[in-house]
């Protein structure tokens, strides 16, 4: 009977673990899938041409669709606010958006050298 116990609470165990492993591999996967997309979104940022803007804004409304994550969905939506609007399309715009995506992808590197300026200061 002892047994029987032990190897339910085994198999209980080995399940949630499972469970729990799934659960945070899925999330790691989602941001680094969407930080790849931010990379991209930069990437086609800083080669922005107020000519070739129309192909600029089909890449770019389809990077925003593939963010999945709560953590981005802002820079999504500034995406789409650049793609749509044209008063966002001017250089003052790209290096704005430019530098929200590049605070947001170096956010935990900016964040580690911030600490270190403060223990020494």
């Amino acid at each position: 009977m002892e047994q029987i116990l032990y190897l339910s609470i085994g198999a209980a165990l080995a399940l949630a673990g499972g469970i729990l492993t799934q659960t945070v591999q899925k999330y790691v996967d989602i941001k680094k899938e969407d930080e790849g997309l931010l990379y991209q979104a930069l990437f086609l940022l800083a080669q922005y041409d107020e000519k070739t803007g129309v192909s600029l804004g089909v890449d770019l409304e389809t990077i925003a669709l593939k963010i999945r994550s709560r953590k981005f969905r802002n820079l999504a939506v500034e995406l789409f606010r650049f793609v749509e609007d044209e008063k966002f399309k001017t250089e003052n715009g790209v290096l704005n958006l430019m530098g929200k995506l590049h605070e947001t992808i170096n956010k935990p590197l900016s964040s580690q050298l911030q600490k270190r300026r403060q223990k020494r200061g």
